[in-house]
């Protein structure tokens, strides 16, 4: 039930000019006040108060309604109540923990196509690959370790000056052979061998070797004889730093 107080107003010999209407919740919380200066406006208040009981839910009697609702879940989010909505449910299998670590493979393994879940490998001595696995990163300081006393025990490269003008480096378990030619203020004039056998016999390669120089016209060749040659298309003499550098296997 509601309840309201109503103040009249009266101008002279008691004429009623007018009223206001305070409503009240059965608690006693000011629900609100209306203003009647008419009689139109009193027709309506009176209307309204007729239905306010119909109209106006306590709060009391809207949560002794809600409590008597009965909530039944057919489909949440396109899956049927039996999935997670019954009693005493669980939703382990289907959605694990945070922490979740296991022995077993049950979360889903991850491999080159897929992610998931991946265990840490902290050795090298595997031989077999297995979905799931991966090196840990101690392997990473592993793996340098081990690259670096390689190349140490592949030893050191091997240096020689040939002639005036050529610097040669080998490997001796590579077979590797870096050599440069570097030769100032030549002339070019025409094609010439620069030198021959110049390339140590013991470091030679098979087949011709070229190189580019700065210049469009000049080329810097190496023949399996060891001999370094120029090749030119100028016809003035002009001095020029000739320069070059090979890699080849021996």
């Amino acid at each position: 039930m509601v309840d309201f107080k109503t103040k009249i107003y009266h101008a002279e010999q008691d004429q009623i000019i007018g009223a206001e209407i305070t409503v009240y919740s059965e608690e006693g919380d000011n629900i609100g006040s209306i203003q009647v200066t008419s009689k139109k406006d009193y027709d309506d208040l009176k209307a309204q108060l007729d239905n306010l009981d119909e109209t106006y839910v306590p709060i009391s009697r809207l949560e002794y309604e809600l409590g008597r609702v009965n909530v039944n879940a057919q489909t949440l989010d396109g899956r049927s109540s039996t999935d997670f909505a019954l009693a005493k449910h669980s939703h382990y299998d289907e959605f694990p923990p945070k922490n979740h670590s296991s022995q077993d493979n049950v979360y889903g393994l991850a491999n080159t196509s897929k992610y998931g879940h991946a265990k840490i490998i902290n050795n090298l001595n595997r031989n077999i690959y297995a979905d799931g696995e991966a090196l840990s990163a101690k392997q990473g300081y592993d793996l340098q370790q081990n690259i670096t006393k390689l190349l140490n025990d592949m030893g050191s490269w091997y240096y020689e000056k040939v002639g005036n003008y050529g610097h040669l480096w080998a490997h001796p378990i590579l077979r590797l052979v870096y050599f440069t030619y570097f030769r100032e203020n030549y002339p070019i004039s025409k094609s010439v061998v620069l030198h021959n056998g110049y390339i140590p016999k013991q470091f030679r390669f098979t087949g011709l070797l070229k190189f580019v120089p700065s210049t469009q016209y000049d080329i810097l060749g190496v023949n399996s004889e060891g001999n370094i040659s120029l090749r030119t298309s100028r016809t003035k003499t002009k001095t020029e730093d000739l320069r070059g550098w090979w890699i080849w296997r021996y």
